[in-house]
């Protein structure tokens, strides 16, 4: 057929609205038109709309299967995934042969985390023949997170066999292949991904990945930069730029960038919310107490802990927050503070901060980390 360009086809879909709308003023209890409608709000990108629509559908017809799984679409797209659950789970009880219900609740699953389940829906629609790129794609990506390399990368073949341009294929594909250390064949899968569509920025970022991963750096920071360009805020291309300015030892930038990670959704949904006011390292803490939290691993807690005396100096009282195996041995440290864990109610603070962040608060530079060591002794042997 001919190429359809965008304006021609969002004249279309206007045409097809009006269309629905003449036969829906003329029959307003035809729940197939409701539905219809509903895909074209879908299709240009109106879900909220949409889902109006295909709730309409379901209150004239409550047993329209593919109404269910449609609102289930939009309100996916709406992230609304527990409920998008429910109703694709409402058309599979409808109708146990609806391929694409699986799949999309496959998606549901994946989008709430719950991979073992995703892959169950993924594996029954493709016996149900939905069989797809975007199935095997989608199977590929809850097998990566559960860390099933080697048969995430079988599903991102077979996507590519039946879908050989398939940008997004090849992206993950090159997570996958991350995720098994080969970074070589990563970064030539992004390059295939960027080669189908230049502008795929986050091919660009996970390209950037692969070449630090391969310590490429000055190339690691154009693929971050590429992106940032045309999406400063992009919260993974900055945190993925600080951690190679920090390779570079220009610790300024990157502790500074290295902030982003709060940004992170995942960062969002474990980190400690407090009432009291974030520590900036401008503000007087002199007689003031300030809680310092740890965050990540427990290799981070005793490598920035060498901080806490730094804090101490400035005449403020310091509670530290640690996971409860290491509070005995950063107890040992040269500091005056009040060590507490989870089991223990935190006394009264005046600020917080986290612990990785005090090299960017205290302005570290290569030649300014504290190097007073031994820091941490021997339990049992404290130095105060």
């Amino acid at each position: 057929g001919d190429d359809v360009g965008a304006d021609d086809l969002l004249h279309r879909y206007d045409e097809a609205l009006a269309s629905f709308d003449r036969l829906l003023t003329l029959s307003p209890n035809r729940a197939d038109g409701y539905n219809n409608r509903g895909n074209v709000m879908m299709e240009l990108g109106r879900a909220q709309e949409a889902l109006i629509d295909f709730q309409r559908a379901l209150a004239i017809n409550p047993s329209f299967v593919e109404a269910y799984n449609n609102q289930g679409n939009a309100l996916l797209d709406l992230g609304r995934a527990d409920e998008a659950l429910a109703s694709y789970g409402r058309a599979i009880a409808l109708n146990r042969e609806y391929a694409e219900a699986y799949g999309n609740r496959g998606n549901a699953l994946s989008m709430l985390h719950r991979q073992e389940e995703a892959l169950i829906d993924f594996d029954r629609a493709l016996e149900l023949k939905l069989n797809g790129a975007e199935t095997h794609l989608n199977r590929a990506m809850a097998l990566r997170d559960l860390k099933r390399y080697e048969e995430a990368l079988a599903s991102c073949d077979r996507a590519l066999a039946i879908q050989p341009e398939s940008a997004e294929a090849h992206n993950v594909r090159g997570n996958v292949l991350l995720g098994l250390l080969r970074h070589s064949e990563a970064l030539a899968s992004y390059e295939r991904a960027l080669a189908i569509r230049s502008d795929y920025l986050g091919a660009h970022n996970n390209r950037g990945t692969a070449l630090r991963r391969l310590r490429r750096l000055e190339e690691a920071l154009e693929s971050y930069e590429r992106v940032l360009r045309v999406e400063p805020d992009h919260v993974e291309a900055n945190l993925n730029k600080s951690q190679v300015l920090l390779l570079q030892g220009r610790y300024l930038e990157g502790w500074a960038l290295y902030e982003w990670r709060f940004q992170l959704s995942s960062a969002k949904n474990t980190l400690p919310v407090f009432p009291q006011p974030k520590w900036d390292g401008k503000q007087d803490i002199a007689g003031k107490t300030i809680f310092v939290h740890a965050e990540q691993g427990l290799g981070d807690v005793i490598q920035f802990c060498r901080y806490l005396p730094q804090i101490a100096a400035l005449g403020a009282n310091v509670v530290f927050g640690v996971n409860g195996n290491l509070a005995a041995f950063v107890s040992t440290l040269r500091c005056s503070m009040t060590v507490v864990t989870k089991d223990i109610p935190l006394p009264a603070f005046d600020m917080h901060c986290a612990v990785m962040s005090l090299p960017y608060l205290f302005q570290t530079r290569l030649e300014t980390i504290p190097a007073n060591v031994p820091y941490l002794f021997k339990i049992g042997r404290a130095h105060v």
